[in-house]
Formats: structure tokens, sequence, C-alpha cells
């Protein structure tokens, strides 16, 4: 071998280690990325956590705990920064318990070994930006500091840090000496925020704050465009021997030299958020928001730092999607950050390690979308008075943030206005049909109207947030994930004409007359037969329930919250006599039956198709194990709501009884031998063609006075014959037998109710009792998986202490190749 092959052995030696130095520098300074989910539609959380795993986001920084999106972290390395929101900072400020309650329910939770990698609680978001006026200024450290306490009693203090996000306004240069060096907090927070940077100084936790050179562009129509970039201007600012060629430089130096007048120069920053949308503003676009990002992550990780600090910058982009929910009030733009869009397709190329490379980012995968139907202007319309009210009110509950002057749709046509706000709405609301009319000005189309540079998209078919944002709540009886809240929030949504109803019955019955069936809405009445309605009511919360077997559970949660919002429990429960609505409460038990009947026959068929996927043997045994869970449960639910409908149909006939009971009591006609305490006796008196006389009774006289009735009165007492005071009497039969004859009625009819609520029970009961068996094979089981997971995760720890060594040893190895090289270029070469 020759002097020079060695040479060049040598050098593509030392060239491979330098590449793997790099590698190993460029790893450790990741970037991180904020993921907000103020979205009509949202992805699943497991397709973003793998769209962000593909990406090789290794940081990312959620405002709020989502058990959802937790769940999916699980098993990841992704650092997180969990937030708390504003609106929970008065709570935690108060309560160190509900404090302690969160850490425990959202950190220690998810803090294990292969759990999630939470290293940060952000306490609050901007919670002393200038525009919230002080609202929480004197909560936010409070609530900081029980935050970060709750962490060292849960044992997290050092691993977890609690830190609060600030806006850039907290900090500023006079006017008379615009350079960063003069930086220095605002007067009226400058108290406020040492004592928050003593805390996380003591605590070792990093100073977060939210940059945005884009908004100070928005708001300063004199601010130099090519400043708010990365790539040079001709106008630097000099501040003594340092020059400053970009807005992000000057922004941050400003916030270090405030630190240094606190007397904490070194505290360690966090850029929580910096970004740039892409539409919503003349300067907001796909150009420059790629320009800004990609100048951005070459800045921050090429570890050249700022002119006051030098090395790394540890930034959070905002924002990873689109948020189409979000306010508006800043501009139009505030629901166009993300850096891919509402579906999980990038909106640029953005090499995420500032190499300088147009790499294309991964896209979501598996995205499923509603049909490809748009909603547009019906060109065949004739009366379109109505129309700018028409796109107001379409726009007002949508996003057409796009139409905006400088934005991507702000060169359509009247007509293309119309069509874009149209099938925003149509889109938003799930392509409901109902929701393409706009009084007979639009239309449902399968031809794409979109134009150049302006996209009309069919939104994905995924749930709202509305059912998401809030989220489920952990059932701590049963083995599957209860959904109650989300089914609830469906029905809340569809309950506005009940909720109307409801009130037109109440304001009907305290009045003294009846709905007759009918219901208000919107304060109109509108002739709508209450069955109907209800018909309606129970299609509508099927289709918006998931299908299969969650739409079931919609079901029984539609008719347990039916029966408490209709109220029938108080009022068959009433005992007084002079307050018994008899036909509201006949009429109100029909329906419940119905419904319950027609469940149970629901439950009954979700039981027979669950057996025949069993016995067909298509799905997974985990599958089968859930839908039979669920579907056990569901015979619970309905067997629970049923007993209860039941006891309150039982306390009403026990009602009625008491009622006619006093009635016996306290009626002088009442005769005590009848055989049927609810058919009225007829008086001893013979029935005579006198008794038929129709002359009203005294009090039915308008016309008497006072005088004149007292006259009568005493007249007839003392000198009315027998037989008129028996015909008198036997005039008031027929409405006395109308009304016990109605009694009698209502009691048959709640009798006939509870037997065949009982004979539905009865039913329930035998199928759960079936399912006996199949409980006991899932807890065994539960048991063998259990013990499987407890194997595995011992052959998990050994494979890795194996990994370990394996690792030690070719560290070794390689130090004795680097020693052997050098020996050999020193004494060979």
């Amino acid at each position: 071998m020759t002097r020079t092959t060695l040479l060049e052995c040598s050098y593509n030696s030392i060239l491979l280690l330098c590449l793997v130095f790099m590698a190993m520098f460029y790893n450790g300074l990741s970037v991180g990325v904020n993921w907000g989910t103020q979205a009509t539609q949202q992805l699943p959380p497991d397709k973003v956590v793998k769209m962000l795993k593909d990406n090789g986001f290794k940081k990312l920084k959620l405002f709020e705990a989502d058990e959802r999106i937790l769940g999916a972290l699980i098993g990841t390395d992704i650092e997180v920064m969990l937030g708390i929101p504003n609106n929970m900072l008065q709570m935690m400020c108060e309560d160190p318990g509900a404090a302690a309650s969160w850490v425990d329910a959202n950190v220690t939770s998810y803090s294990y070994t292969g759990g999630v990698h939470i290293k940060y609680v952000a306490v609050g978001n901007e919670p002393f930006l200038e525009s919230y006026n002080g609202t929480y200024l004197p909560c936010t450290l409070p609530a900081l500091r029980n935050i970060q306490q709750a962490l060292d009693h849960a044992g997290m203090g050092s691993k977890v840090k609690a830190t609060i996000p600030f806006n850039a306004d907290i900090y500023y240069s006079p006017e008379s000496n615009p350079v960063p060096s003069a930086g220095d907090f605002r007067s009226e927070l400058r108290d406020h925020t040492i004592e928050i940077i003593q805390f996380l100084f003591r605590n070792d936790a990093p100073f977060t704050i939210n940059i945005y050179p884009f908004l100070s562009l928005y708001s300063n129509s004199y601010f130099p465009l090519d400043y708010a970039f990365f790539d040079g201007t001709n106008k630097p600012l000099r501040d003594g021997d340092k020059v400053y060629t970009n807005a992000f430089d000057a922004n941050f130096d400003t916030l270090v030299w405030a630190l240094f007048r606190a007397g904490y120069a070194d505290l360690p920053i966090i850029v929580g958020e910096i970004g740039w949308p892409t539409d919503g503003d003349i300067n907001a676009n796909v150009q420059n928001a790629k320009k800004f990002n990609q100048g951005l992550l070459q800045h921050a990780l090429n570890g050249k730092g700022t002119p006051a600090r030098k090395g790394k910058i540890d930034i959070y982009v905002f924002s990873l999607i689109d948020e189409n929910a979000k306010s508006t009030a800043p501009g139009g733009f505030e629901r166009h950050w993300g850096i891919f869009e509402f579906d999980g397709k990038p909106k640029y190329e953005l090499d995420l390690l500032g190499l300088h490379e147009n790499k294309g980012l991964v896209p979501a995968e598996g995205v499923k979308y509603m049909l490809k139907r748009w909603c547009v202007f019906n060109a065949h319309a004739d009366d379109l008075e109505d129309l700018p009210d028409s796109i107001d009110y379409a726009c007002s509950r949508s996003d057409c943030t796009a139409l905006g002057y400088g934005s991507s749709c702000n060169h359509l046509s009247a007509e293309e206005n119309a069509s874009y706000a149209f099938n925003m709405y149509y889109q938003v609301n799930k392509q409901n049909d109902w929701d393409c009319d706009f009084s007979g000005m639009a239309i449902v189309t399968d031809e794409d109207p979109s134009k150049e540079d302006c996209q009309f998209p069919v939104m994905i078919s995924y749930g709202s947030p509305l059912l998401l944002h809030k989220m489920f709540a952990k059932s701590v009886q049963s083995s599957y994930r209860d959904r109650t809240q989300e089914f609830l929030n469906v029905a809340e949504r569809l309950k506005t004409p009940l909720s109307s109803a409801n009130n037109a019955t109440s304001l009907s019955s305290s009045s003294g007359g009846k709905a007759e069936g009918s219901w208000i809405y919107g304060g109109d009445s509108i002739g709508v037969q209450q069955k109907g309605f209800e018909d309606w009511w129970l299609r509508r919360v099927c289709e918006e329930a998931v299908s299969g077997i969650d739409g079931i559970i919609g079901m029984v949660l539609f008719i347990r919250y039916e029966s408490v919002y209709i109220s029938v429990s108080p009022v068959a429960k009433r005992t007084s006599v002079f307050d018994d609505p008899t036909l509201e409460i006949q009429e109100l038990t029909e329906l419940i039956k119905q419904d319950i009947t027609a469940l149970n026959s629901a439950v009954v068929d979700l039981q027979l198709l669950c057996n025949s996927q069993k016995e067909a043997g298509n799905f997974s045994s985990d599958t089968t194990t859930h839908s039979i869970t669920v579907v056990d449960n569901l015979k619970n639910r309905l067997m629970s709501t049923t007993k209860e409908f039941k006891e309150v149909l039982t306390m009403r006939t026990e009602n009625l009884k008491v009622h006619e009971s006093r009635r016996q009591l306290f009626s002088s006609n009442s005769s005590k031998e009848s055989s049927n305490p609810f058919v009225r006796q007829r008086p001893l008196a013979a029935r005579s063609a006198a008794s038929t006389s129709t002359d009203p009774p005294p009090w039915a006289n308008g016309s008497l006075s006072s005088s004149e009735l007292f006259q009568r009165k005493q007249t007839g007492v003392e000198s009315q014959p027998l037989l008129q005071q028996q015909q008198q009497q036997q005039q008031l039969v027929p409405l006395q037998d109308s009304y016990m004859q109605s009694r009698a009625e209502a009691l048959h009819n709640v009798e006939s109710t509870i037997h065949e609520l009982g004979n539905i029970f009865t039913q329930l009961a035998t199928m759960v009792s079936q399912q006996g068996e199949i409980a006991i094979r899932i807890d065994e089981n539960m048991d063998e998986t259990l013990s499987s997971v407890e194997g595995a995760q011992g052959q998990l720890v050994r494979y890795l202490n194996s990994i370990s060594s394996n690792r030690w040893l070719m560290l070794k190895i390689f130090g004795v190749l680097i020693v052997f090289l050098m020996v050999f270029l020193f004494f060979v070469a």
C-alpha cells in the first residue's frame, strides 16, 4: 500500500468522523412545533403523531392537556411542553389541591418508562398580554408556584419544570434609544416579572417567550419587509459594535438585556412560538412563509445564536396545522399559521435540519375525506335580495378569511365569492343537504369549482372539536373508554328546538293552557306534532352519532338525556290533587315507552350482529371482545333507565290511588260500597224528566251582584224542595263521571306501561345473564394478557441491556481504531 493511498484512507476516515459528529450535533438541536386544536374538523391524534415522527420533530408544545393526544404520544421519544389554559389560572392560583390534581391526572399518569416524555408545563399562555388589562396579573405567579410544588411533591420536580410563555410586549426599548441594549421590562409589569424570573431561576426552569416578526410587519406599514427575514437587509440596526440584520435577533436580544438588568443574564430562553402565516393578509402567503421559516431554522440550528447571546436557540414553530375555528380578532391570518393544511398536507418544502436542502415534508397518511361534493351559487336563482345576508351568515359560521384583502381568493367574482362562502359553510357542517339551500340560492355539485390559487376544500370526515375539545371522561367502572361527554355534546347541539318546546309547554302549563302537541322554535309556533318531532330528533342523533356500536351508545344516551330533559319524573311524582296534568303525563309516558321499546330492539339487533361477526371470524379477538363489552354495558344502561322509569310510573300509580281516596273521603256523594273505586255511583234519587233540567246553577249567572247571590243562597237553603236539590246534584254527576273515567283510564295506561316495561326488563336481564360466561372468559384473557405483557417487558429490558452493552463495545472498538489510525499517521506516514 503506497503512502498516497494511506493518506487518502486517513482523510476519508476523518471526513466520516466529521459527518458523524455533525449528525449528532444537529440531532441535539431538533426543532419543536406547536399543535393547536381549534378546528372544526381534526385529524385523529394517532395520525398526527405519526406525521410528527415521520418528519423528525423531537419537541412538541400543546396548549392544553388532551388525553387523546397524550395517549397517542405514549411510547414516542417526543419531548412535550404541556400547557394550562388561561381560564384555569384562577383555580390553580387559589387551590393548591386543584394544581396537584391536574399534575396527577396529566403529568404523573403519563410519566413512566415508555410513557410520554413531558419536560415542561406551560402555566398559561401570554397572561401578561397588554390587551388583557392585567386580568391574570395577580394569579399567574401563585399558579406557577402551586404547579411546581405539585410536581415536586409528585417526585417529578427534577424532570419536569414549570414555565410561563410570555408575549414579547412585556419588554421594550425606549423611543429615545430604540436599540436592544436599552431593553427592559415594562414598568407596570417589572416587579411581577422579576418575581417570576427569580422563581424560574431557583427551579432551573427556562424563560419562555413568543416572538412574531410578522405581527411587527402587520401592525406597522413603515416596517421594512426585508428586515423581517433572515437573508440580510439594506438598513441594518447598529447597537454599538453589534449589527442586527433581522427583527428576530433584535427582539430576542432586547429580552437578553432586560434579563441582564434584572440580574439574571444567563437564564435559559425558549422561543415558545414563532412562525409566519400563509393566508389572510397581503404579506401572508406560501412564499413568505417558506422564506421565513426556512431562514429561521437555519439561523436557530447553526449554533451561532444572536449578537448578544451565542449558542443554539430552542424554538417551537407556530404552528403545525391550520386552525379554522380560531378567533379572527387580530386578523384573518390567525387561521393560517400551519406548515400543514387542515388535512395534513404540507404547504411547502421545509428542511427541518436547517441544512439548506429543499426537502419535502411527509404528509399525514390514511386521511379520510367526505364525498367530493361542493355547495355553489345557483345561477338560476331568481330572488337574490337576501344574497349579501346569506353570505354574511355562511361566513360567520365557517371560515371565509381567504376572501379578505390580499388573500388567496380575493380575486373571485361576486358569484364565486358566494360559492366559496356557501361551500365553506356546507363543508364545516359535514355536507348536510339542508345546509346547502340558502332560500334556493345554493345548489350541490360534484364539479370542483376551485380556481387558480384558490381552493374550494372538501373537508376531512372526522368529528367536530365541539365534540372533542373537552374530550372524554375516564370511566372507572368499565373496561372501555366512556364517550358520554361526546354524545351529550351532540345532543346539546341538537336540543335547541326541543328546549324551546319544553319552555313553551312550561309556559302554557303555568298559564292554565296546554301546548296541544305543538312546539315553539325561535319564537314562531310551528305545527309539528310532538311524536313527529321526537322521531326527527332521534333520527338526527343517530345520524350525528358515530356508526356501528357508538351509534347505539348515542341512542342510549339520547333516551337517558330525553327522559331527564322532558321532566316526566317530577311531573309524575306530584301529589297535589290540584296540580295534576294527566294528559301531559300520558303523552310523555307514551313517547318514552316507545323510545325504550325501540332501543330494546336495537340492542337485540346489535347482540345478533356481534354474535354473527364472532362466528364469521372476520374481526380480531380484541375487536370482538370490545364489541361484547360495549353491548353488555348498553344492556345494563338500558336496564337501569327502564327500571328508573318503571319506578316513576309505580309512584304515579300510588299517587292516583291516593287522589281517589281523598276524593271519596271528602265527597258527600261517593259510595263507600262500590266495588270499583274509580266508577262514580249514581245518587239514590230516581231519575225523572225534571232531572234533565238545564237551568244553570246560581254561580253560573254572571249578571248577579253579590247581594243578589247572597239572597239566593238564603232562599235556597230555606225553601228548596228535596227533589230540586237532587236535580242539582244530578247535574254534577256527568262532570264527576267524566273526571273519574279519565282517572281510571290514566291508571290503566300506567299499569299497562309498567307491565310492558317489566317484559323489556326481563328480556334484558336474560340477555345479560347469557353474557356471564363471556365476562368470565374476558377476565381470564385479561389475566393472560397481563402476564404476557409483563413477560414482554422483561424481554425488552434484557434486550435494552444487551444493546447498551453492545453500544459500549462499539465505542471501545471505535476508540481503538482512532488510536491505531493516529499512530499509523504519525509513525508510518
